[in-house]
């Protein structure tokens, strides 16, 4: 009876560990996809440098597409560079509230340089990689206990 409980245990935990391994891995396929389509929808668009209303609307449409909550890396005309998550959108520019602060950072679409997802495949991998690695060692520890 005893060691149908023990491979009751670790079959659950091996079932654990897959079904986790695979939401890890599609959510971080579900970020490197969502941020290819935006920096492919940038790199598609062609605007001419002496108007600068088109640059605005591109960036209000990549701002409204990653959406309110989306963490983000924004590039402005000033030389600054802020990541964070988007906390308003506006007719005329967009709030973000930058990681390790407190402070909301209004833009507006015409000061923004460059815009994106943060999430890049590379973390995504890192993110799946770590977590794997917990798992793995939640699951030695919890099969030497079973024994």
């Amino acid at each position: 009876m005893e060691k149908n409980i023990a491979n009751w245990k670790k079959s659950t935990v091996i079932g654990l560990v897959v079904c986790l391994l695979r939401l890890c891995v599609a959510d971080a396929g579900l970020a490197t996809k969502q941020a290819e389509s935006v920096s492919r929808d940038l790199a598609t668009q062609q605007v001419s440098k002496g108007n600068e209303q088109p640059e605005a609307a591109k960036m209000k449409r990549v701002a409204e597409r990653l959406g309110v909550g989306h963490h983000i890396m924004v590039k402005t005309s000033d030389a600054k560079e802020y990541h964070g998550n988007i906390v308003a959108l506006g007719a005329e520019s967009f709030t973000i509230l930058p990681d390790r602060t407190s402070q909301p950072v209004q833009i507006a679409y015409h000061d923004v340089q460059e815009m994106g997802s943060s999430m890049t495949r590379s973390k995504g991998i890192i993110i799946a990689a770590v977590v794997l690695g917990g798992l793995l060692v939640f699951a030695v520890i919890f099969g030497r206990g079973t024994e």
